[in-house]
């Protein structure tokens, strides 16, 4: 039986410096996010200049936000 994929997400793999995973984890865990939502903010403001500002309502921080503020825990399997 086929394994069904349960999200559309792009994945991709990302080899950071030595102390950036560590430095990330804190700054999500002060943030109440998990470590993949805190990387999706700090790279939102990046893909929205490239994009013009126009993301086509894929803000994946605007979503992380407003779940954040509605006390919705999401964090991910680290």
């Amino acid at each position: 039986m086929a394994r069904e994929q349960r999200t559309p997400h792009d994945r991709y793999i990302v080899r950071m410096p030595k102390g950036w995973r560590d430095a990330i984890k804190t700054r999500a865990s002060l943030n109440r996010r998990s470590m993949n939502q805190e990387i999706l903010v700090a790279l939102e403001g990046i893909v929205k200049e490239a994009a013009g500002a126009n993301l086509g309502g894929h803000a994946p921080a605007a979503k992380v936000d407003q779940q954040s503020n509605q006390g919705v825990s999401n964090h991910d399997a680290e």
